[in-house]
C-alpha cells in the first residue's frame, strides 16, 4: 500500500512514457476519490480493517460493496 499512490502512479506512468507507451487518460465515474461507493473501481481514504473486509466480499462473490457502514 502507498500512502502518496498518486506520486508512485505518477512516476510509473512517466517511465512508461519514456519507454514508448501512448497513455490515454480516460474519466470514469466508478473511481470515487471521497470515500467508498458501492460497485466503485478504486476508493481512496480506506482503512486496513475496511480493506480486508471488501477483499473478503469480493472473494465470496458478493462484489464490491462497502464495509464502513455501521
Amino acid at each position: 500500500m502507498f500512502k502518496l499512490e498518486d506520486v508512485a502512479m505518477g512516476m510509473w506512468i512517466a517511465d512508461l512514457k519514456k519507454g514508448g507507451l501512448a497513455i490515454q487518460y480516460v474519466n470514469d465515474d466508478r473511481v470515487y476519490n471521497t470515500g467508498c461507493t458501492d460497485g466503485y473501481v478504486v476508493a481512496h481514504y480506506q482503512e486496513p480493517r475496511e480493506m480486508l473486509c471488501l477483499w473478503q466480499r469480493l472473494s465470496e462473490g458478493r462484489g464490491a460493496i462497502c464495509c464502513n457502514r455501521r
